[in-house]
């Protein structure tokens, strides 16, 4: 196994990914009525983060098993690597002919409305427009992109930093953060998926709490010193992270007509993941620099950042219907 063989896989991973997510998520409001969309969500995103935890344990209990005699350890580990990957492909055949049987009802009317699309340019050029002209979509695509920037770049790169140099037990510590960080977002999606959701008049405020809240977080992991008082941190952090994706997500789909889903599924994981290479570059350059300081600030950015955007009225509003007449007027003005 060579190394460019690994980077091509990931890219392959990647390319994959960028189709099934946005498909993932715009797919759900076709099958479920509008009263089960939020717990729709709330299950889809929960067994995902089931899957986190599970996943390394019964990858870890698969390859044991399967390596054969200590004695040879590294041929038999990998022995027990490859029979495992190939198990994991397996799983991926099972899946596909699951996705197959779903009984999708808006399949044929969402064919006929996108009997006039031919060009794949002009479909993102859509929805790009779209976006820019609704405000609250606006201000909330923005408010993520800076929030991926400001958040995951310190959680990636800067909390390994932190437990091996600040906290005791280095790894281990990095694992405990990161576990509690996982168990909170899980907390919040099955909190998403039974509380009642807010009123669309007060949802932005409720939303930007929320991000004020990760904020908050990373200006603590920056400050604090031991490994319980950040694994504590990032609990809320994900709990927080956990029931805002949720509730936006699910207004998101409420708010996007059926032939617009896919392309505003797509924008918004651009908005979530786009700027995380580059957060994670300068993270790593700053951390060198600063740990601490590094924390700090980009936290307060982003409490800062949520505080400016709530000043605006379509952000602390989200109240409007649908984004099909927007969409109209998007295509013939172009």
């Amino acid at each position: 196994v060579e190394m460019w063989m690994v980077y091509l896989l990931a890219l392959l991973f990647g390319l994959v990914d960028a189709f099934f997510y946005p498909a993932q998520s715009a797919i759900v409001p076709r099958l479920v009525s509008d009263q089960q969309l939020q717990p729709a969500n709330a299950l889809m995103q929960g067994t995902w983060q089931l899957s986190l935890f599970a996943g390394p344990v019964v990858a870890g209990v698969l390859i044991s098993a399967l390596s054969g005699q200590p004695s040879a350890a590294a041929a038999s580990d990998l022995r027990g690597i490859g029979i495992a990957l190939i198990f994991d492909a397996l799983t991926f055949l099972v899946s596909a002919v699951t996705l197959w049987f779903i009984a999708d009802e808006g399949e044929h009317r969402s064919r006929s409305d996108h009997a006039e699309h031919t060009s794949l340019i002009k479909d993102i050029r859509e929805g790009l427009v779209m976006v820019w002209h609704d405000p609250s979509l606006r201000a909330f695509f923005i408010l993520i992109a800076l929030s991926n920037f400001l958040i995951i770049g310190p959680l990636a790169v800067g909390v390994p930093v932190l437990s091996s140099t600040r906290f005791s037990g280095g790894a281990t510590a990095f694992g405990i953060i990161m576990s509690a960080y996982g168990a909170g977002s899980l907390i919040g999606t099955l909190l998403a998926g039974f509380l009642p959701r807010p009123r669309a008049s007060r949802m932005g405020v409720f939303l930007g709490g929320f991000w004020s809240v990760l904020g908050l977080g990373v200006v603590g992991l920056g400050l604090v010193t031991s490994t319980t008082a950040a694994a504590l941190i990032t609990l809320l952090m994900g709990l927080a992270e956990g029931y805002v994706v949720i509730l936006f997500v699910t207004w998101l789909q409420r708010r996007t007509t059926e032939d617009m889903l896919g392309r505003m599924m797509s924008l918004l994981m651009f908005a979530s993941v786009g700027l995380q290479p580059v957060s994670n570059v300068i993270t790593g350059a700053l951390v060198a620099v600063n740990a601490q300081l590094l924390f700090i600030v980009a936290g307060s950015l982003m409490v800062v950042l949520t505080l400016l955007f709530l000043l605006n009225p379509a952000v602390r509003s989200m109240e409007g219907s649908k984004l099909h007449f927007a969409a109209t007027n998007t295509r013939s003005s172009m």
